[in-house]
C-alpha cells in the first residue's frame, strides 16, 4: 500500500465478476481531473492464500518497468490467471515482482537460519506469513534465490 501511494497509484479493490475473464488484476489509467497516476484493480482474495498482494506487486512492477516512474498510465496492462497463456513479457514482469517481494539476501539468511529442507511445508508455510506472499510463489523464489546462490 505504501509504495502505491508514494507512486501515486490507486488501488481499488472490485469483485471477481467485475474482472475480465482471465484477469486477476490490472493496471488501468486512473479517472480524469484526479490526483493519481493510474489505478489498481483487483479481486481480493482470502487473506491466507496473499494472491491478491502478488497481484498488487505484479501491477507496480508494470507501471515501473512499463510506464515509468511519475507519469501517467495511458494503456492497461493485465495479470492473467496461471494457464493462461504469458508472454516473455509477462513472465519478466513475475520475476521482478518475485524479486521485490521477496528479495534474495532475506531469503538466503532465512534458508540458511532453517533446520531442514527450504522445501519442508511448515517453511514455507512461515516464509508466506513472513512475506506476505502466496506459497507457490514462495516455492518458486527459493528455486530462483538457490539458483543464483
Amino acid at each position: 500500500d505504501a509504495l502505491a501511494n508514494h507512486l501515486r497509484l490507486q488501488m481499488e479493490i472490485v469483485s471477481e465478476d467485475d474482472l475480465p475473464e482471465g484477469v486477476r488484476a490490472y493496471l488501468d489509467a486512473a479517472p480524469k481531473n484526479s490526483n493519481y497516476n493510474g489505478i489498481i484493480r483487483y479481486a481480493r482474495n482470502g487473506d491466507q492464500d496473499y494472491e491478491s498482494n502478488f497481484d498488487l506487486v505484479h501491477e507496480i512492477m508494470h507501471y515501473l518497468k512499463d510506464v515509468g516512474a511519475e507519469k501517467q498510465v495511458t494503456k492497461s496492462f493485465a495479470r492473467l490467471y496461471h494457464g493462461n497463456r504469458r508472454g516473455y513479457h509477462e513472465q519478466m514482469i513475475d520475476y521482478y515482482a518475485a524479486a521485490v517481494a521477496i528479495p534474495k539476501e532475506s531469503l538466503q539468511k532465512r534458508i540458511m537460519l532453517h533446520d531442514g529442507s527450504p522445501y519442508d511445508e511448515d517453511f514455507i508455510s512461515s516464509l508466506a506469513d513472513v512475506y506476505r506472499q502466496p506459497r507457490e510463489m514462495i516455492i518458486r523464489r527459493i528455486g530462483e534465490v538457490k539458483a543464483l546462490s
